[in-house]
């Protein structure tokens, strides 16, 4: 993203010219704090629909993965088992944003000597 930055403003990268980066990193904080907000109610939202729908058709104890699936039975019918499959697998693309940014710190963290 950084390197994105650069290209398009052509500044400095943060690293390389820290004295500047006040303006950028309280930009950075509010895109940060604005989008895990967004997500959060988005997730609270999906959390509570979902307790709803089960509640009302009588399912409120899940234990296993199996019984996860089969508790979309009411809203996917005979695909339940395929939509959980597909949502547990759609959660691995998910994380690699994740795991690549956090890797990514690091190493610059590990450059720096922090």
């Amino acid at each position: 993203m950084e390197f994105e930055e650069e290209r398009r403003h052509h500044a400095k990268p943060l690293c390389v010219s820290p004295k500047g980066t006040d303006p950028e990193l309280a930009r950075i904080r509010i895109d940060t704090i604005t989008g895990m907000a967004f997500s959060s109610l988005v997730s609270l939202a999906i959390v509570f629909a979902t307790a709803a729908t089960l509640h009302a058709h009588g399912i409120t104890d899940i234990a296993t993965s199996a019984q996860a699936a089969e508790a979309l039975r009411p809203i996917a019918g005979d695909l339940a088992f395929a939509l959980f499959a597909v949502g547990i697998i759609g959660t691995g693309p998910l994380a690699v944003p994740v795991l690549a940014g956090s890797a990514a710190y690091a190493e610059r963290d590990v450059r720096l000597g922090l």
